[in-house]
């Protein structure tokens, strides 16, 4: 990044969200105010990675502040024309100015119908032949079962082998790969 300083290196990334802080504003040196968003994200290659998205003032309206306002924890996001930048030696990401940067939900695991959904379905990505699915769609699909594992499954509906055979009857566990809960925290 240093050797094409003063150029800004931007590219676009699927991720899933590890973590994302509530906006604060802050005064920048200049005197006007900027809301600030951080968020970590990471995906089958790498986690932590931080993104800091710059919003104009709390009075403008922001398509922005809009897209990131509904998002939480092991949604895969699309973020497009995100600057990298360096601070002592760690790169991180950070929004363009002008609203360049995009930020698209690809996938959330709905809470009910109700819940705002992605562009793909669970459908869309459990395609078997890797061959023949869209790249996008492939990595989201891999950043995905990435987030089941690293972020949590959240509570999934399992059907034991007994339920299978009655219509209806499921039980309910608790975080992916952790079982069930003893009967007296239930």
């Amino acid at each position: 990044l240093k050797s094409i300083s003063p150029q800004t290196m931007s590219i676009t990334i699927v991720c899933g969200i590890i973590s994302i802080s509530p906006s604060r504003t802050i005064q920048t040196r200049h005197g006007s105010s900027v809301e600030i968003v951080e968020m970590l994200v990471g995906d089958e290659h790498k986690s932590g990675f931080g993104i800091n998205f710059w919003i104009p003032s709390p009075r403008q309206k922001s398509a922005l502040r809009d897209a990131l306002q509904d998002l939480r924890p092991q949604d895969i996001i699309l973020v497009r024309n995100m600057a990298l930048a360096s601070f002592k030696g760690k790169v991180y990401g950070q929004s363009l100015r002008k609203e360049m940067t995009k930020v698209d939900l690809l996938y959330r695991n709905r809470i009910d119908r109700t819940d705002r959904a992605g562009c793909y379905s669970i459908r869309d990505l459990s395609g078997t032949e890797e061959s023949q699915i869209h790249p996008q769609v492939l990595k989201t699909k891999k950043v995905r079962q990435w987030v089941l594992r690293f972020v949590g499954g959240g509570p999934a509906v399992v059907r034991t082998a007994e339920a299978r055979g009655k219509r209806g009857t499921q039980r309910t566990r608790g975080v992916a790969g952790m079982g069930e809960m003893p009967p007296d925290t239930q």
